[in-house]
């Protein structure tokens, strides 16, 4: 079985050739002071093939950007190839599969981390780990009419365009130009003497982030709390939100958790009106996800209190009263 990560030889007097560890990469990253590129791939993935023939992932790729980027490759193939094991496979084939799953765990979490939902899925990050770009190199024609009743199965070329090697370095280009202002905000943020700069450094990374890969940047938000206790930047607000959705991401399925984090967040200084109701708001949906109706609407209650005036009040008075024939409903049932 070829090795989980593919790792390619390029004759270069810099990196010569993509990591297959991302924590190697991203300590590589940290040591030089380069950003990341990552590539999650698999053999099946025609968008990948293409661009290679094009030029992409070359010698003369590398080269080109090896002075503002690491290069990380994390091919997925074996682990998609274990997980649809063939059922009439030998138990020796079985215990090869598994053996690969548990292998290859710590790459597929890195996929749930960086929300990969198909492949290819290659970014720019910082050293960090921060989202600079998610690249796409690829599109649907223009040309193509997606209500085609064939439109599933139509032929690769006839649906997809692949970028050409000018319009991807392009892409690569104007995210190494982007990299450089999230580093040099970074650098404000931790270092500044003035509290309103660092949260204002802090600020503009969070506002370039995808909300998608928002959490990513838990740390900064901490970092806002811990120096502007008083609030002096207006910003502290947004960051306890912001914070608070990061530890209900990382609490993955376990929404009481995620519930009890919300509602703590909400209890804290500084937050407007809207903020309090939001995550009171948030609070009650995490716990509706586990059916538990009474914390449920008491976490309503509060945020229908917390701004009564509120665009949204109709749309939560709305929830309260569903919620209220749910635990009726409940209570039928167990009488």
């Amino acid at each position: 079985m070829a090795a989980f990560f593919a790792a390619v030889i390029f004759n270069s007097c810099s990196q010569k050739k993509w990591i297959s560890d991302f924590d190697e990469g991203k300590k590589l990253a940290e040591k030089s002071g380069k950003g990341i590129f990552l590539d999650f791939c698999a053999e099946t993935d025609e968008v990948s093939e293409r661009l290679e023939k094009s030029g992409f992932g070359s010698a003369d790729f590398i080269k080109k950007f090896r002075n503002d980027l690491v290069f990380v490759k994390l091919d997925l193939t074996d682990r998609l190839n274990a997980e649809n094991l063939n059922p009439n496979a030998s138990e020796e084939e079985r215990a090869a599969a598994e053996k690969t799953i548990k292998e290859t765990e710590n790459a597929v979490k890195k996929a749930e981390m960086y929300a990969v939902q198909t492949l290819p899925a290659m970014f720019v990050l910082t050293k960090e780990g921060y989202v600079v770009s998610a690249m796409e190199f690829y599109s649907v024609r223009d040309d193509f009419d997606t209500s085609r009743s064939d439109a599933e199965t139509a032929p690769f070329d006839e649906v997809i365009k692949v970028d050409s090697e000018e319009e991807y370095t392009k892409k690569i280009d104007d995210a190494i130009v982007l990299l450089k202002d999230f580093d040099k905000n970074i650098k404000i943020a931790h270092s500044s003497s003035s509290v309103k700069d660092r949260v204002a450094a802090v600020d503009e990374i969070f506002d370039s982030t995808d909300f998608v890969y928002r959490y990513l940047v838990k740390d900064l938000s901490e970092l806002v709390l811990e120096i502007d206790t008083e609030n002096v930047s207006e910003s502290v607000p947004r960051h306890i939100v912001a914070l608070a959705a990061a530890e209900a991401v990382e609490a993955e399925n376990d929404f009481a958790k995620a519930a009890k984090i919300f509602e703590e967040a909400a209890g804290k200084k500084f937050l407007t009106r809207d903020d309090r109701q939001l995550l009171y708001y948030q609070s009650a949906l995490a716990s509706m996800r586990i059916n538990d109706y009474e914390t449920a609407k008491q976490s309503l209650q509060k945020s229908i209190k917390a701004a009564p005036q509120s665009e949204q009040i109709d749309l939560l008075n709305a929830m309260l009263q569903n919620i209220e024939v749910q635990i009726q409903s409940k209570s039928q049932q167990n009488n």
